[in-house]
């Protein structure tokens, strides 16, 4: 993309003048010219998220304030989505400078394991950048690399059959994502389905090249070399030896020290040392092998593909040969390249290669599970990790008290049942709410695009009022995209242009993060009906308890023909830990009209979840809504009025 290269590291050097740059593999980064790396770590990532200060701690340059995690270069404060959005920007000029003209349609790539937030802080970053967005898609890393691959195979002897499943393991520099994959042809369509993704945002060749200058520094000093070693370039150092290493069984590390004067010395590494210093990381990728229904079913995949520039290490074939002895573990060509190529590819051939995707995170509401007012708050999932998309899900909660007057419900990412170790993503508030009875129903309904995108609507039936309420996602809003496209677009020419200040003002805690709601998050419920009815409110004004009884109705519709390509044995069972994989291949079922449950349309400017063909109703094992009686009071829930600041 520059200085010769194919592709180039995703990494913004700061001039002591603060102009950004992307730099070349030969220069080295300084202390007045940081190099600003592992965006992908911390982008979109909440303050409630429970890991973000200790991952903050380990990205170089990084600090975290009320605001969100940050970088500091020279002195001034640079947001993560402005980085990222240079990024996204230079490869644009590079390439309207190779065809001539803009991008006519982008795909870009996220990491498998990405979240909602994330992606939605990799949309607005390219909207800084530039894209269009209407033309603008985003697809993961490893369905890019089955692309590459596959389509790169088709009509030559190495080619993929139709009905194959494969498996994709792409550790690239900051991130390792793992995916199973059905492939079809249906006519002239090739058809990519993902059935499960693992993944760890936090595991990438970066950490391998750390284990090794560690090791190598440690094993330095035992030997008696007591100087100061200059990290950046032993670093470098370290990961040509981890190139070399996959080759040869040994390589010799050069010692280079901080005072030029002193003399280098020369240390030997075995490739058994090596990845016994990696043997924690190792660990953690096999365990994410385990977790696909490939391994959990003891089956032998069509192929696994290696792509990323970590995983040419002869180490992660051989552990994949362990996981799937039955199966092809086969290096794609140029690993590095391979997503970027198969992003190429569908970016071109949209009418051809078709792709269906799963969530990579279960979905959640925050609720109270007990009849008192304590803080027994739980969540109660909505959608299933691995869950095919596009698709739709309902909940049925409940009120707990009488003449309630306002609701917040609060979504969660994540799979853990606990509140405080999920991600928030988004949160409505419904107010103005009519008297209305303890036990008063209200639908949850869920509709999930594809990779971070959905729309959630509330509707509380009561008297003659219904409310319905569409939440907004929390990323940097128009006016910040305003704001920083004029910026990135000048510093894509070359200036040195000071960052506008969001740290306070109404356009505070934008950065991706969803701790806290404010009137630009929180989309208030409009009437439906003409007639309000009787609207007097209750002495209280704050978001109420809502009462939960676990229904969970699957709405979810199939956009296209996927459901017919796979047969009918690779239904996938739910998994131990209550995420449901994909059910690839299985036709929805015929319903009679009594059995469709149609969604009322919203006058509040969200979508309408109806559609002009019923939707199959299916109703999953052991969460059919239990019927209240008359002896036995409504229990659980709340949709919790929280406050993160």
């Amino acid at each position: 993309m520059q200085y010769g290269f194919p592709t180039s590291d995703s990494v913004v050097r700061i001039s002591p003048r603060g102009s950004f740059a992307i730099p070349s593999r030969a220069q080295l980064p300084s202390v007045q010219q940081p190099d600003l790396a592992l965006c992908k770590r911390l982008i979109g990532r909440a303050l409630r998220d429970g890991r973000l200060r200790h991952d903050t701690a380990r990205v170089p340059h990084a600090k975290l304030d009320e605001n969100g995690a940050y970088y500091e270069a020279g002195g001034r404060r640079v947001e993560l989505f402005e980085v990222w959005a240079f990024i996204l920007g230079s490869a644009k000029r590079a390439a309207e400078r190779k065809f001539g003209e803009p991008p006519r349609r982008s795909v870009l790539t996220v990491p498998a394991y990405f979240g909602i937030n994330q992606c939605e802080a990799i949309r607005a970053a390219a909207k800084i950048a530039g894209f269009d967005m209407e033309s603008t898609h985003l697809v993961t890393e490893p369905v890019a690399v089955a692309v590459d691959q596959i389509e790169h195979d088709y009509g030559t002897k190495k080619k993929y059959p139709a009905k194959s499943k494969l498996g994709v393991i792409d550790i690239g520099g900051g991130t390792t994502d793992i995916t199973e994959l059905y492939y079809d042809l249906t006519g002239e369509k090739h058809v990519y389905v993902i059935q499960a993704i693992e993944g760890n945002n936090f595991l990438g060749g970066v950490d391998f090249k750390q284990r090794l200058y560690t090791f190598v520094t440690d094993k330095a000093r035992d030997a008696g070399h007591t100087y100061e070693f200059d990290e950046q370039k032993l670093l470098i150092v370290c990961e040509n030896a981890m190139e070399t290493l996959t080759g040869v069984v040994s390589a010799e590390i050069e010692l280079i020290a901080t005072d030029q004067s002193t003399v280098s010395k020369f240390i030997t590494v075995t490739r058994d040392e090596f990845e016994k210093a990696c043997a924690d990381l190792l660990t953690e990728i096999s365990g994410l092998m385990d977790r696909l229904p490939a391994a959990k079913a003891n089956r032998s995949l069509a192929a696994v593909l290696l792509a990323g520039g970590a995983s040419q290490m002869p180490c992660i074939k051989e552990l994949c040969v362990r996981k799937f002895p039955e199966t092809v573990i086969k290096l794609v060509r140029d690993a590095s390249e391979s997503p970027a190529r198969g992003a190429e590819q569908i970016a071109k051939r949209k009418d051809t290669i078709v792709v269906h995707d799963v969530l990579s995170r279960s979905i959640g509401v925050e609720v109270n599970d007990s009849d008192s007012d304590s803080s027994n708050y739980t969540v109660q999932q909505v959608a299933s990790r691995n869950m095919r998309v596009p698709a739709r899900e309902r909940l049925n909660l409940f009120t707990r008290k009488d003449n309630q007057s306002a609701i917040e419900i609060t979504f969660l990412e994540g799979e853990s049942s606990n509140p405080n170790d999920n991600t928030r993503i988004a949160a409505m508030t419904i107010s103005d709410i009519p008297n209305c009875k303890r036990g008063t129903k209200i639908n949850v309904d869920l509709e999930i695009h594809g990779q971070g995108s959905f729309i959630a609507k509330a509707t509380i039936k009561g008297l003659t009022d219904e409310l319905t309420v569409v939440p907004q996602q929390t990323s940097p809003g128009a006016g910040i995209i305003e704001k920083y496209r004029d910026v990135t677009a000048r510093r894509l020419d070359g200036e040195s242009v000071k960052s506008p200040d969001i740290t306070s003002g109404p356009e505070a805690s934008m950065n991706g993060d969803s701790s806290s709601v404010s009137g630009e998050d929180v989309s208030h419920a409009q009437r439906t009906s003409p007639n309000p009815g009787n609207s007097e409110k209750s002495p209280e004004t704050g978001p109420e308890t809502l009462q939960r009884r676990g229904s969970g109705n699957l709405l979810q519709e199939d956009e296209q023909h996927a459901s017919a390509i796979a047969p009918d044995n690779i239904r996938e069972q739910v998994d131990d830990d209550g995420a449901a994989a994909m059910t690839a291949g299985i036709e929805a079922p015929q319903t009679s009209a009594k059995e469709t449950e149609m969604v009322p349309q919203s006058n509040s400017g969200g979508m309408n979840l109806s559609r002009q063909a019923p939707v199959p109703r299916v109703v999953r094992a052991g969460k059919r809504p239990a019927r209240p009686t008359q002896n036995k009071p409504f229990k659980k829930s709340k949709a919790r009025n929280t406050d993160h600041n």
